[in-house]
């Protein structure tokens, strides 16, 4: 089968180049509604965790703490997009090169252990 494609570079009217750019925009809002929906979702939560566990004693205190924690990231989801995300973890992977390393080796020994059962 020949390629229907011109030799230039160019798909249709537009060059490959620009095509590629507005497929890697478009996803990047769609990943950044999905982001937001979490964010608005962790909110939620943090707030039926607040409503239906008891204020006092050890279990509302780390209750909510983890309501707290949930709202911080809620937001912070939900007002970031991809780009500020990745420049985000960019400098924390900078900051702590070491503990990065570390996550990187779990994650993968984790997804070779899963792979591996299946």
């Amino acid at each position: 089968m020949a390629d229907t494609n011109p030799p230039d570079g160019t798909m249709g009217d537009k060059p490959r180049a620009e095509q590629a750019q507005e497929i890697g925009a478009a996803a990047a809002r769609t990943t950044d509604a999905a982001l937001a929906s979490v964010g608005e979702s962790l909110n939620a939560l943090a707030g039926a965790i607040r409503e239906s566990v008891p204020q006092e004693g050890a279990l509302g205190s780390a209750a909510s703490t983890v309501a707290d924690r949930l709202e911080v990231s809620g937001r912070y989801l939900a007002q970031h997009g991809v780009h500020d995300i990745t420049e985000d973890l960019s400098a924390l992977i900078r900051k702590h090169p070491l503990p990065a390393i570390g996550v990187a080796l779990g994650i993968g020994w984790l997804l070779g252990a899963y792979t591996r059962r299946r």
